[in-house]
């Protein structure tokens, strides 16, 4: 369940219509309670971001190419929606149409247009049109876009999996082995690998987690419980056993 979207409607009549999502009006108390709201929902989007990525890992290492394609996608998806939900940004839906409104006094709703996956990426690019992450292009592509195109590859282009051999986007992350090329993405600090068309299937959706996970700190919210923190300790591993530099991500 989403909270913030479910606090929004609850603040519309009954059988809303798109002028009553149009027309919403946040009073002071409404912005503090869907700010706390859009807090909750952030730790969520972080901790299925995370579980998408380490999954994609497992993936990797076991040659599993197409799948961890889909799966490093949904965690950039993730990711954004968390960045978006900390910055206020509430998305939800009245009659199956996309609305958003930010958790200000005063706010009104905004309509959107798209699946809910063009939704979060586009709103991103506008809220975040000046963001680092949005600051390059992948092999003459907006990043997202580039993201995208990588995804449906994966899940509608191709009649047959490449697997066990490896797309171009991930030739170089094969060669490398995932622990080593995660090492290196982590100390990468100039952003080399984040929008190098060799690395950035995994490089950008580790720099969008690290990214939310910094914001999350200074918000000072975890992300999970403690046995949920254990669950995910056991996703970051490979057949030589713990990739330590992921705690940090933790």
């Amino acid at each position: 369940m989403h909270r913030a979207s479910q606090h929004i409607l609850g603040l519309l009549p009954g059988n809303p219509r798109k002028g009553d999502a149009l027309g919403l009006r946040l009073s002071t108390f409404q912005t503090d309670e869907l700010k706390e709201q859009l807090l909750v929902d952030a730790q969520s989007y972080y901790y299925s971001a995370l579980i998408s990525f380490l999954d994609a890992s497992i993936g990797l290492d076991r040659h599993l190419y197409s799948w961890s394609t889909v799966k490093l996608y949904y965690s950039v998806f993730y990711s954004l929606r968390c960045l978006l939900a900390i910055s206020g940004y509430c998305i939800y839906y009245c009659n199956e149409k996309p609305f958003t409104c930010r958790a200000m006094a005063g706010t009104t709703g905004s309509m959107l247009k798209g699946t809910t996956h063009k939704v979060v990426l586009s709103l991103f690019e506008q809220v975040f049109r000046s963001d680092p992450l949005l600051s390059q292009d992948i092999a003459g592509e907006p990043a997202l876009k580039w993201l995208i195109n990588r995804r449906e590859d994966a899940n509608y282009k191709q009649a047959r999996f490449t697997d066990p051999s490896p797309p171009a986007h991930f030739v170089r992350v094969n060669d490398l082995g995932f622990r080593r090329a995660i090492n290196a993405y982590l100390d990468d600090k100039t952003s080399l690998y984040v929008f190098d068309q060799d690395h950035a299937m995994v490089a950008f959706p580790l720099a969008t987690l690290v990214r939310a996970r910094v914001e999350l700190k200074i918000q000072n919210l975890p992300y999970a419980d403690l046995e949920s923190n254990k669950f995910l300790s056991g996703l970051g591993r490979d057949k030589s056993g713990r990739i330590a530099c992921l705690a940090q991500l933790f």
